[in-house]
């Protein structure tokens, strides 16, 4: 999952039950005019259904039971981006590997096991 921040002309992020709602589409991409919110957050993930809205638990450590991995921040020239896997370990594992945890890397070992 990805999101793209300040983009001009996206619409802005809506706020509903006191969090931020983010719509992505079909690639797992989404873009706002809204800027991301720095500072020491309790970022909440939630599946949002027609009918209902499922806590979805951020993964804090390689062995976690979550469905959030990977949660990052990307700076690329003026552009700001928020990347995420949303999945099982086992699918995270499986998964291409991300684009800034490369497999020879420390982390990655941890994950994968």
């Amino acid at each position: 999952m990805q999101v793209a921040y300040s983009v001009e002309k996206a619409p802005r992020l809506q706020e509903r039950g006191g969090c931020l709602n983010i719509g992505f589409d079909s690639s797992g991409r989404a873009v706002t005019s809204s800027e991301l919110q720095y500072g020491w957050g309790r970022d909440q993930f939630y599946y949002l259904s027609h009918t209902k809205r499922i806590p979805l638990r951020l993964a804090t450590t390689p062995n976690d039971i979550a469905m959030i991995w990977n949660l990052s921040t990307l700076f690329m020239d003026d552009k700001v981006f928020e990347r995420f896997f949303v999945g099982t370990k086992a699918q995270y594992v499986a998964a291409k590997e991300p684009d800034n945890l490369p497999k020879d890397s420390d982390s990655w070992d941890k994950i994968k096991r």
